[in-house]
């Protein structure tokens, strides 16, 4: 038996908008505009590093017992921040000397401005023996002591030079006196110290004898640390290049404020300048420098059992963004 269906217009309209909202509500969940989402991640700002290595050797004695007897400490490496590093020379006699090659370096690849300090000097009045009784007036032994203190003669006796290079084989080799430790012209001496009178020894003042083009003097102990009048109390004077010495505020700015060298630099200007060169060979300016230290023959009992110390210190300062290398 067939059935009927009868669809009165009443119910026909009715079914179609039912369809109608459904076809709505599918229109609007279909409509969203394309998008993607991608991630620029682990986004990192590292502060540089600057670090400075300095090392020293003993590059030639008078006499294969110096080499002996004179210890280098410390590694310049290892004692990161605070450098414990130095030289001790006992038993060190009139006309004995010794060259002492000191290398500064940047081992972070950030060069630096270089400034030499020297904090301390102090003497000590070795034990009497007779023959220095006999034209020391005073031999009593109270301890290291600052050089405006001490009755020790050794700080105005030793003597040291600062050169920018040598040929490897004795002091006539040295050669390119700086003109912060000849103090007898105060000029930069440009040539080889055995092209000097008398091979450039100097006498027990210091003085090369028959020189006068520069004239040549190299300074004692007390000098080097204080200037030219040895007393560190004194500010420097005007016409001194020594200044007030190493260990005078501000230190020795290498290169001078007008122009210091940068230590590290891949420049090849600096790699050219005086007292620079690569050893190394990694294409990075060093500063290399030669301190010859000697005590000449005509020195005599005064100064027997006497002891001397003291230091260097290496400051060193970035050069990129730095307007003033003493800021720091």
């Amino acid at each position: 038996m067939t059935e009927k269906y009868e669809l009165s217009r009443r119910k026909l309209l009715a079914g179609l908008g039912t369809i109608g909202v459904a076809g709505a509500g599918a229109g609007m969940g279909t409509s969203a505009l394309f998008s993607d989402e991608e991630e620029f991640s682990n986004n990192i700002v590292e502060a540089g590093t600057l670090d400075m290595s300095v090392t020293g050797e003993i590059v030639a004695a008078n006499d294969e017992y110096i080499q002996d007897v004179a210890d280098i400490t410390g590694n310049p490496i290892e004692a990161d921040g605070d450098v414990e590093m130095g030289f001790k020379v006992r038993d060190f006699k009139p006309g004995d000397w010794f060259i002492l090659c000191m290398t500064v370096d940047s081992v972070a690849e950030n060069p630096f401005y270089l400034t030499i300090h020297g904090d301390t000097l102090e003497e000590r009045e070795g034990a009497s023996t007779e023959p220095e009784g006999n034209i020391d007036s005073d031999t009593t032994d109270n301890g290291w002591q600052s050089v405006t203190n001490t009755n020790a003669e050794l700080g105005e006796k030793v003597l040291l030079s600062y050169w920018e290079q040598w040929g490897g084989t004795d002091r006539s080799d040295l050669a390119n006196l700086d003109n912060i430790t000849n103090t007898e012209s105060n000029q930069f001496y440009q040539g080889a110290r055995g092209a000097l009178a008398n091979g450039g020894d100097p006498g027990e003042d210091g003085v090369v004898a028959g020189q006068s083009s520069p004239a040549v003097g190299y300074t004692d102990a007390r000098e080097f640390y204080y200037g030219l009048d040895q007393d560190p109390a004194n500010a420097a004077s005007g016409n001194d290049p020594l200044g007030n010495g190493f260990a005078s505020g501000d230190g020795i700015l290498v290169g001078g404020a007008s122009d210091p060298v940068e230590v590290g630099s891949d420049d090849q200007s600096e790699l050219d300048r005086r007292r620079m060169s690569d050893p190394d060979g990694d294409g990075e300016a060093e500063l290399v420098f030669y301190l010859c230290v000697e005590l000449p023959e005509e020195v005599g009992n005064e100064i027997q059992g006497d002891g001397l110390r003291g230091n260097l210190r290496f400051n060193a300062e970035q050069v990129r963004n730095n307007g003033d290398p003493r800021s720091g």
